[in-house]
């Protein structure tokens, strides 16, 4: 019960912050309207039916009335009708004479009666009144203390561009392209927005060292942005309890109903943890093996007995990962071509070893920075091919002109390609073919007598030929160089899961005045970059739409900062309005920044914009921003749905 009346306090206060956002830009052009003289009819929060408000009667009472406001009586034109209408998605401040359908007398207190420079201020003060509780906010909830997930690396993912860089579990991360981060979140921010092609730096602290890390970011279709592969650190608090979904299509859960969320992990076994990646490594080794987990619940420490499931239907990973927890690495082979592509064009096809780029030898993750960082310009390719006689290979250079992927936003040459069986690293220790005895360099050439070249191959044979629980009989080479061949028995299996979904490890930052308000500031500009540069990059397809969110992610992702504080909610809070002030800025009609663009105009010609123009404009721009509300929404929607 405690649980829910706190979610309902949070969601409580996630309405009352949004509303607020709303309340301060609306605020702005009523304070600057009353100041300058035009009158104020309507000041609501909220579009559509009014629920409730109040407004003085002519003998200066305050009368409060529900539904449709009564009409005006005489002397009662001056006094301005406060309400809350049905639909929470904004709100507005009618001026007289501010619609083009409204009869106009010429008297001072109407809008269109004002002075560019009075009707300019009117429009612009809600942009200026979110900005300033941008900065206000952002500085009193650095005062205050806020939660932060610090941008220390916590998992870096084989094969990704963080590995090929070498970035390494525990670095810090202070900036990247010379850009300040306070939280990972700010990380990935920036490095979604960063070139392709040309990568990006990072300035990472390590062991008391600064390093400048370069780094290429590469684009994930899955979420519509540039990113590196690495995450932030866990925390070994439990933020959810999933199923497992199995062959068959039956759901495995092994941890519900025993561990349950806000639990603590502290130990397995009696092993006592000191993080999330070595309470999975222990998880994965214990397929059907009962395990005694310690968890601290409600400030009481508990012991519950739970057995690791096999996860038969292994997600996002080859079936060789999951099953002899190994990484392949080293020289790539092309299994596929795609046709009318550059690579079909140059000769190259299926079976071909590509080893090189201009006459130097390398793997395949420089090889794969050297074509799509190509800009269009032909390149020499090294490539292996079966020779003739007793030639085994013979090497030979290919000229290849890349072409630009508009999906993947960088060059491509259309091939598939696989890894040779060489194992690069081990996905985590005790593993099946570390407890064998092989070890990162060797080069698998055969299980159970059948040929093996690439990882795919080893992937496909597992995945059609073996059975769960069989021992089999790897043929290797030590290092991978040509020798003595070595042999081994290895028995896959399955890697053991729960479905237990870590917190984020989150840290407090609270500063004093005079840095909350450096910070406040950095932050500000820097929040303001990333909204035009994301803005740039959107029209220029450089991050895919779906990336963006509508007010469904915008509430969830208060109530998440809910949950951290309300100093933590403040700061969001703060960001939130700062994008508002933004995007209000942009010349759209119905916009504030419209309006200002056609005062603009108006300037420059010597007179207003005629009402005809203005309509379609208000129409035009009316259309777009419903049918952008639609998608987002829409997006929204779709990420709540299961995948």
């Amino acid at each position: 019960m405690t649980e829910v009346l706190e979610n309902v306090l949070h969601g409580v206060e996630v309405v009352l912050g949004i509303g607020f956002l709303i309340f301060v830009h609306e605020l702005g052009h009523f304070l600057v309207a009353k100041r300058v003289g035009v009158r104020v009819e309507t000041f609501s929060l909220g579009f559509g039916p009014r629920l409730v408000g109040w407004r003085r009667d002519a003998s200066g009472r305050i009368g409060l009335g529900f539904g449709a406001p009564r009409p005006r009586g005489p002397r009662e034109e001056d006094y301005t009708d406060y309400r809350l209408s049905l639909v929470p998605l904004g709100g507005y401040v009618k001026m007289v004479g501010e619609s083009p359908d409204e009869d106009l007398l010429g008297e001072a207190h109407e809008f269109p009666t004002r002075s560019i420079g009075e009707r300019a201020a009117i429009l612009s003060a809600g942009v200026t009144m979110n900005a300033i509780f941008a900065f206000v906010a952002i500085v009193v909830a650095f005062q205050a203390g806020v939660m932060f997930q610090p941008p220390v690396v916590g998992t870096v993912r084989f094969g990704e561009p963080a590995q090929e860089a070498g970035l390494q579990v525990g670095d810090r991360i202070l900036a990247v392209d010379g850009t300040p981060v306070i939280d990972f979140s700010g990380v990935a921010v920036e490095v979604a927005l960063s070139d392709l092609e040309r990568g990006t730096t990072l300035t990472v602290e390590r062991d008391g060292r600064v390093l400048e890390m370069p780094v290429y970011p590469a684009y994930d279709p899955q979420h519509g942005l540039p990113t590196i592969g690495a995450d932030g650190e866990q925390d070994l608090r439990v933020e959810a309890i999933f199923g497992l979904g199995q062959p068959g299509g039956e759901e495995l859960a092994p941890a519900r109903g025993l561990v349950a969320p806000g639990d603590r992990l502290l130990a397995v076994d009696g092993v006592p943890l000191g993080g999330w990646t070595e309470f999975e490594g222990l998880v994965r080794t214990r397929p059907g093996v009962p395990s005694r987990i310690t968890v601290r619940r409600d400030g009481r420490d508990l012991m519950v007995e739970v057995t690791p499931a096999a996860d038969l239907k292994p997600e996002g990973s080859p079936f060789a990962t999951q099953r002899l927890a190994v990484y392949w690495g080293g020289v790539h082979q092309i299994v596929a071509v795609t046709p009318d592509m550059p690579a079909a064009r140059a000769g190259l096809v299926p079976g071909d070893w590509v080893v090189g780029l201009s006459g130097q030898r390398m793997e395949w993750p420089a090889l794969r920075r050297g074509i799509e960082q190509s800009g269009g310009r032909e390149l020499e390719l090294l490539v292996e091919r079966a020779g003739e006689g007793d030639e085994a290979f013979r090497t030979e250079r290919v000229r290849v002109k890349p072409a630009h992927d508009p999906e993947q936003r960088v060059a491509r040459i259309g091939i598939e390609h696989a890894p040779e069986a060489r194992i690069a690293a081990f996905a985590w220790e005790g593993g099946p073919a570390q407890a064998a005895g092989l070890a990162p360099g060797d080069r698998v050439i055969a299980v159970d007598g059948h040929p093996v070249q690439t990882g795919r191959d080893m992937n496909q044979w597992l995945a059609t030929s073996w059975s769960e629980g069989r021992e089999v009989e790897v043929e290797y080479l030590s290092g991978g160089t040509p020798g003595e061949t070595r042999r081994t028995r290895v028995r896959p299996r399955a890697a053991g899961v729960l479905g237990v979904v870590p917190e984020r490890h989150m840290a407090l930052v609270r500063v004093g005045f005079i840095e909350a308000c450096a910070r406040g500031s950095r932050y500000a500009l820097t929040m303001v970059k990333q909204i035009f540069l994301t803005l740039k990059k959107v029209v220029t397809r450089d991050v895919d739409s779906k990336s963006i969110g509508g007010p469904i992610l915008i509430a969830r992702a208060s109530f998440q900062f809910a949950q951290h504080g309300l100093a933590t909610l403040l700061f969001f809070l703060g960001i939130l309005s700062l994008n508002l002030a933004v995007l209000n800025a942009l010349p759209v009609p119905v916009l504030d920044g419209g309006h200002l663009f056609f005062l603009l105009i108006e300037k420059l010609k010597g007179s207003p914009v005629s009402q005809g123009t203005l309509a379609v404009a208000n129409y035009v721009g009316l259309v777009l921003l419903l049918a952008l509300m639609v998608f987002v929404t829409y997006q929204d929607i779709t990420r709540l749905l299961p995948q």
